[in-house]
């Protein structure tokens, strides 16, 4: 059987409970490496959201393209790669009011970009990531010091780490509860574990639903709000200590992402199929985006949480 059309049920990461209720159907729109339709189903109990049935996790990397990693040189890249730049500065500035020195772990590092960042900062860094196919674009100082396995294959000491970060990779994970046992364990006492995930309340999941840009089914396999990633954490032993919320510069990060949705849903529909028009409305849609998100201005694109280990055992 093709690993594609293997799949698993599961019961909700967050409360382990198997009663749940299909809210959609999505499509792989943005990569468009999957044929098949996922559903997005909602627990009954706590309302996580989340993909049931998913692939297998052996079949997870089937949908990824090699390149995921590599450094886009778009035109669209370039001209908000400030943006992104004043993002990670502002990221490690809250990283360093916590924490001025000492061991960092990313976890779901790809090509490395934000550790080479942390390691210019005065730290000692580590990284972890799956995809093989990263390695490709990691920098030469940082060779070796990048472990492209499971997290729990690295075999950490105890209370390792003063920082443990996960930027957009928590999402990915198959076994959510395995790895946060395994960086609770690593992770220093006082240490601090900053999480971004996608933020499944932002206005433009809500406007487009299967057809919203970050979707991105299979590869995400879980779809946060503050509320569910807290309840998620507190189960694995962890408290939030400060909600981060978004700057400006995080506003224009994904500046296509209302077009894109738009003409997912076009496509899917067949409401219009011209590919003029399509080209047409790009900058329209892009002025549509940055007006939206002034009138949605307490929306989160994402949601960015810095927690540390709770007193249970």
């Amino acid at each position: 059987m093709n690993l594609i059309m293997q799949l698993e049920e599961i019961d909700c990461p967050v409360c382990a409970v198997g009663d749940y209720e299909l809210l959609f159907k999505a499509k792989d729109y943005r990569l468009r490496l999957a044929k098949e339709t996922f559903n997005i189903v909602e627990c009954r109990k706590c309302g996580f959201i989340f993909l049931n049935p998913r692939p297998l996790r052996e079949a997870l990397l089937n949908f990824y393209p090699v390149d995921f990693h590599k450094n886009d040189s778009s035109f669209l890249y370039k001209a908000i790669e400030p943006c992104f730049a004043l993002a990670q500065k502002n990221s490690i500035r809250i990283l360093k009011k916590y924490q001025k020195q000492g061991r960092l772990l990313d976890v779901g590092c790809g090509n490395g970009n934000f550790i080479h960042a942390m390691q210019n900062n005065g730290f000692d860094v580590s990284g972890v990531e799956l995809n093989l196919e990263a390695q490709k674009y990691v920098p030469l100082d940082l060779k070796g010091r990048i472990f492209f396995k499971e997290l729990r294959e690295c075999k950490f000491a105890d209370k390792s780490f003063e920082i443990i970060t996960m930027f957009h990779s928590l999402e990915h994970v198959a076994d959510i509860r395995n790895l946060l046992e395994e960086v609770r364990r690593i992770i220093k006492d006082k240490g601090i574990f900053f999480i971004c995930v996608p933020n499944a309340d932002f206005f433009e999941s809500r406007i487009f639903g299967p057809y919203y840009y970050n979707l991105e089914v299979p590869r995400h396999l879980y779809f946060f709000n503050q509320k569910t990633l807290c309840k998620l954490l507190a189960t694995n032993g962890f408290v939030p200590i400060k909600v981060i919320k978004e700057d400006f510069s995080e506003w224009v990060l994904t500046p296509a992402s209302f077009y894109h949705g738009l003409w997912n849903l076009f496509s899917d529909k067949y409401i219009f199929k011209s590919r003029i028009l399509k080209l047409l409305s790009f900058i329209p849609l892009v002025l549509v985006k940055i007006l939206l998100r002034i009138i949605f201005i307490f929306d989160s694109q994402n949601v960015k949480i810095v927690f540390q280990k709770s007193d249970q055992a």
